[in-house]
């Protein structure tokens, strides 16, 4: 059977670069329209296109888009700075804005509150939350992308006084986040309600977007577990306040080495090394901002699917423009939607439009693997038995690779394997804190890789392109994260 979206999507892209297929993207993210011009056109003078296609059944999901987007934009912004370094806080500050308001509903959205809602005061929030999360998001996207050829073509483009010595010199330090990352503002947020002396279960409840991913949002039960396991320990108001102190002691310290260090570059390599600090802190800083807004959504469609008498596990593959037909509609297209299971393709137009088929998934997966990989001039060197791609955080590593998509689904993975992954977010930490290294397809050096990767001070390569089509588990492989190179040994 010919799916339709496959081929317009596959039209609508044809002169545009495609990104590394994404894993675990559910519509009811992905179909929410963040990709559309209405979040993006406002911020940039780029009209570059960007089109998505989701596809799912009920134990995969993946996302295709193409990268101009994410390139364009970053050199817009970033050429601007190097006019004029000042141009970023007008755009910092407006992210700071809907990140303040999305907090406050967040904090005034609690199940109880939600509970206690009309329905149709719940579907005209839906329309603001998303818009504050999305225009966050399109603000911040320029920080997406970055690394460091990237930033050598646009220096040179710019005639930026700065030569490639100098960047190479500078470079390794300038990435190093001296920010709290979002996982380190996570232990903050708890440890702060934790010293507040705040009911464990409102803790639980204030912590549930921990867990929210690009797929769906975990639930009480489930954060309740991660909390136990991950902070437990700091449960004690006294723990908690010595934790903190420990926490904010090490990033002063982290800060006023990179202040020292700072202080001895000129100011062009000052402006630079500043630019690398605010985009790292301006990535990071969007995952907790628009997990937040996500956490509210779902709520809504959990009420609407529990009024429905709805299986919840059905909401992400339902979508947010749905969402607000209200629960007459969910009502009606019951079978529609639990049909969507079985498989079926979500294309979402920059325009704004959003077409739904079904599909053969594995067939969808399978003719789009192969249009990817006869995308990229990323091979493996056959010579060398080896495949190429940036370093993220350097070291040199050996173990057995393990290729994870879901990292739910990863409940064997051992100590010291080497984490394969299309890209990894909040959820594969668990399995990133057991790996001896990280090799992904994409990234630049503000992915979460790269960042977690610096933090735990293990080797990572990112933006291979191909590592999870290309290598395979039980491979063992050599992690040259000093050269950005990966060696199969057997």
């Amino acid at each position: 059977m010919k799916n339709n979206l496959v081929e317009k999507y596959l039209t609508l892209s044809k002169d545009l670069k495609p990104y590394p297929p994404l894993n675990n993207y559910s519509p009811f993210i992905q179909a929410s329209s963040w990709n559309t011009s209405r979040y993006f056109d406002p911020f940039y003078d780029n009209r570059t296109q960007l089109h998505l296609l989701d596809v799912i059944n009920q134990n995969e999901a993946f996302v295709m888009l193409t990268e101009n987007k994410l390139r364009d934009s970053s050199k817009e912004i970033f050429l601007k700075y190097l006019k004029d370094p000042q141009s970023i806080k007008k755009r910092d500050s407006e992210i700071n804005s809907r990140m303040e308001k999305v907090e406050k509903i967040y904090s005034d959205y609690t199940y109880q509150k939600v509970s206690e809602c009309s329905d149709e005061e719940l579907i005209s929030q839906i329309d603001p939350i998303r818009d504050l999360i999305w225009e966050g998001n399109g603000l911040g996207f320029f920080s997406t992308f970055f690394e460091k050829d990237f930033c050598w073509e646009l220096i040179k483009e710019s005639k930026f006084e700065l030569s490639k010595e100098e960047l190479e010199e500078i470079w390794d330090t300038a990435i190093q986040p001296v920010s709290f990352s979002f996982e380190k503002q996570q232990l903050r947020f708890f440890l702060n309600l934790v010293i507040k002396d705040t009911k464990w279960e409102e803790i639980v409840e204030s912590c549930q977007f921990f867990l929210a991913s690009y797929f769906d949002v975990k639930n009480l039960e489930l954060t309740e577990k991660y909390l136990n396991e991950h902070y437990g320990e700091f449960k004690d108001v006294e723990a908690a306040k010595e934790k903190l102190k420990k926490e904010e002691k090490e990033t002063q310290e982290k800060k006023t080495q990179f202040e020292k260090w700072h202080s001895t570059l000129d100011t062009n390599q000052q402006l630079l090394a500043d630019y690398i600090q605010i985009i790292i802190r301006i990535r990071d800083t969007r995952k907790n901002f628009f997990s937040k807004g996500l956490t509210i959504l779902w709520k809504i469609a959990e009420k609407q699917f529990q009024k429905a008498e709805q299986l919840k596990d059905l909401i992400r593959f339902y979508t947010i423009d749905e969402m607000k037909k209200g629960i007459d509609y969910l009502l009606e297209n019951k079978e529609k939607i639990t049909k969507r299971e079985n498989g079926f393709t979500v294309l979402i137009n920059y325009n704004g439009t959003i077409e739904m088929e079904e599909a053969d998934f594995q067939k969808v997966k399978q003719e789009l693997d192969v249009y990817y990989l006869d995308s990229q001039t990323s091979k493996i060197d056959t010579k060398k038995n080896e495949l190429k791609g940036h370093i993220g955080s350097p070291g040199i590593v050996k173990g057995n690779v393990r290729i994870v998509l879901s990292p739910e689904k990863a409940i064997d993975f051992q100590e010291g394997d080497i984490l394969v992954a299309g890209m990894t977010r909040p959820e594969f930490v668990p399995l990133m804190r057991k790996a001896a290294g990280f090799i992904t397809d994409e990234g630049g050096i503000t992915c979460h890789a790269a960042i977690v990767a610096r933090e735990m001070n293990k080797p990572c390569i990112i933006g291979t392109k191909i590592a999870t089509k290309v290598l395979k588990d039980g491979d063992i492989v050599e992690v040259d994260a000093n050269k950005g190179v990966v060696k199969k040994i057997s």
